[in-house]
C-alpha cells in the first residue's frame, strides 16, 4: 500500500509538472461502473463489442496508457490514471472508484488520490458516472455514492457549477423521470432524504438536458459506434471549472487505522533512509574531502567536528526546520543535497495522511536517531590522532651585512644590524578510520634581526623575532 500511495503522488505530480497549469475533468464514481471505458470512449479510441456470460462487454483494441477496462464486478481502478487531450488542453482523470468494496487499503489509496487531484492549485470539473441499474428509489449504492459527494465537496454552489452526471449502460431508462421521481419520494426516502443529497438530485433532475447524458449499451457484437461521443462531451461542456473547489477528505472508519500504521511504517522509512543511505553519502563525502587534501589535516579535523555538531544540533521542532539544516549539511560536505528529495517526499506523505486520520505524526526524533551514526562517525573523524614526526631546524645563516648612519639616533650615533634566516621543516601525520593517512609538510621560513645601538647612554641590545611565515605541502 505504501508504494501504491507513492505511486499515487508520482502520477499526480508528473502530470501537473507536464501539463502545467492545465484544467483537469475528473471522473469519479462506484468501481466497475465504466469510468475507464468511458475516457477510453472519449479519447476516440475503438471500442469492440463482446458477448460475456453477463451480456456485452466492451473493450479496446488501442488502450490508452494507464488505463485498465474492466468486464467484470471487482475489476475496476486502482490508481488514478489520466489522458490529456491536445484538443482541449484538458487532462481526464480515472479516478478510483467511490466506495469501492475490496476493503480498507483500497480505502486508503483512494482517500490519498482524490486528496490529491483536488489539492490546491487546481481547476476542475466533477463528471460522476454510474450505470444505469443503479439509477433508482431504493439503490443504497446511488444514494451512498451521493452522500460521499456531497461529503467530499461540501460547497454546493462549487459543486453545482462544475458536476454533471453519465448513465453508463443505459438501455432504455427515463433519466429525467426517475431523478423527478426520486426527488419527490426522498423526504419519505431514508437513502435520499440528506438535505445536500436532495439539492444534489433536484439539481441534476432540473439540469438534465445540460449536465446529464447517456452512454449506451452496445447492442451487438463488433464495433462499437461513436455517434455517442459528442452528446456526452457537451454534456461535460456545459459544466463549468471551477479553481481551487473545496474538498474533504472522505475516509472510512475501518481504513483510519491503516493510515496511522503508515503514518508509522513511513517514519520508519526515513528513519531507516538516514541510517543508511544518508550515512553512506556522507561518508563518501568525507573520504573525497581527505582524498582531496586541500587542507591540512589538523584543519579537516576541526571542520568534521564542526559537522557533527550541525547533525547534533538539527532541529526538531517542524520537518521543515530539521531538514534546512540536514542541507547545510551537505552544503559544507561539497553536496549529495539530492538525497535530501526522498525524505522530503515521504515527509509530504505525511502532510497528505494528516488530513485522513488522527495521531498521524511527524516523529523527528526516530529521524534524528537515524542520524546517530553519521554523527558518530564525523566526529571520529574530527578525533583522529595526529602526531609532530621528522622536525628538522636548519642552521641559521647570514643573509648581509650592513651599516647605517644617520642623524636619527643623533649625533656621533651608529646602528648595526645583522640579518640571520632561520628555516624548519616540521612533519604532521594524521590518521583517519578507514586507513586514510595525510601528511602535511610545513616549511617555516624566518628572519631573526639583531642590532646594537652604540651612543652617549651606553649600550643597549634588542632583539626582533623571530617571525616565520608558513609554505605548507600535503601528502597522503
Amino acid at each position: 500500500m505504501q508504494q501504491e500511495i507513492q505511486n499515487v503522488s508520482q502520477r499526480v505530480n508528473a502530470s501537473r509538472a507536464t501539463h502545467g497549469d492545465a484544467p483537469s475533468t475528473i471522473v469519479i464514481g462506484t468501481s466497475s461502473h465504466g469510468k475507464s471505458t468511458l475516457i477510453t470512449y472519449l479519447a476516440g479510441k475503438p471500442l469492440v463489442s463482446s458477448k460475456g456470460p453477463r451480456g456485452f462487454v466492451l473493450n479496446t483494441t488501442d488502450p490508452l496508457p494507464g488505463f485498465t477496462i474492466g468486464s467484470s464486478v471487482g475489476v475496476g481502478t486502482r490508481l488514478p490514471s489520466s489522458w490529456y487531450d491536445s484538443s482541449s488542453r484538458v487532462v481526464y482523470w480515472d479516478c478510483p472508484g467511490f466506495n469501492d468494496s475490496r476493503g480498507p487499503d483500497t480505502d486508503v489509496v483512494n482517500a490519498f488520490s482524490i486528496q490529491q487531484l483536488f489539492r490546491p492549485p487546481s481547476n476542475v470539473k466533477i463528471v460522476i458516472a454510474l450505470r444505469e441499474a443503479e439509477l433508482q428509489q431504493n439503490s443504497a449504492n446511488f444514494a451512498d455514492l451521493l452522500k460521499r459527494v456531497v461529503d467530499t465537496f461540501p460547497d454546493s454552489d462549487q459543486l453545482h457549477q462544475c458536476i454533471s452526471l453519465v448513465v453508463t449502460m443505459h438501455r432504455d431508462v427515463d433519466v429525467e423521470e426517475v431523478l423527478k421521481d426520486i426527488f419527490a419520494h426522498s423526504a419519505d426516502n431514508a437513502l435520499f432524504n440528506e438535505t445536500r443529497v436532495k439539492s444534489l438530485v433536484k439539481f441534476l433532475s432540473d439540469n438534465v438536458r445540460a449536465r446529464v447524458s447517456v452512454f449506451p449499451y452496445p447492442t451487438a457484437e463488433g464495433a462499437y459506434s461513436a455517434t455517442g461521443r459528442d452528446p456526452i462531451l457537451q454534456s461535460i461542456n456545459s459544466s463549468s471549472f471551477v479553481r481551487n473547489i473545496r474538498s474533504n477528505v472522505v475516509v472510512p472508519a475501518r481504513a483510519r487505522e491503516q493510515v496511522r500504521e503508515l503514518s508509522l511504517r513511513t517514519n520508519q522509512t526515513i528513519e531507516n533512509y538516514l541510517r543508511t543511505t544518508v550515512f553512506n553519502c556522507i561518508e563518501r563525502k568525507a573520504a573525497a574531502i581527505i582524498g582531496r587534501h586541500e587542507r591540512t589535516g589538523r584543519e579537516m579535523k576541526a571542520d568534521f567536528a564542526s559537522y557533527a555538531q550541525m547533525l547534533t544540533d538539527v532541529r526538531q521542532d517542524n520537518a521543515l526546520n530539521f531538514i534546512q539544516d540536514l542541507q547545510a549539511v551537505f552544503g559544507r560536505l561539497g553536496g549529495g543535497v539530492d538525497h535530501l528529495n526522498e525524505i522530503k517526499k515521504n515527509v509530504e506523505l505525511l502532510d497528505s495522511f494528516r488530513p485522513l486520520s488522527t495521531g498521524v505524526e511527524y516523529q523527528m526524533h526516530r529521524w534524528k536517531s537515524g542520524l546517530g551514526n553519521s554523527t558518530t562517525r564525523l566526529r571520529e573523524l574530527g578525533n583522529a590522532p595526529t602526531q609532530r614526526i621528522n622536525r628538522r631546524d636548519v642552521n641559521q645563516r647570514e643573509l648581509d651585512d650592513w651599516w647605517q648612519i644617520g642623524d636619527v639616533f643623533g649625533k656621533n650615533r651608529r646602528n648595526w644590524g645583522n640579518h640571520v634566516a632561520l628555516d624548519r621543516y616540521e612533519q604532521d601525520s594524521t590518521e583517519f578510520p578507514g586507513n586514510l593517512t595525510v601528511v602535511d609538510l610545513e616549511t617555516k621560513s624566518g628572519t631573526l634581526i639583531y642590532g646594537y645601538n652604540y651612543g652617549e647612554r651606553g649600550n643597549s641590545k634588542w632583539r626582533h623575532g623571530p617571525s616565520f611565515v608558513s609554505e605548507t605541502e600535503r601528502y597522503i
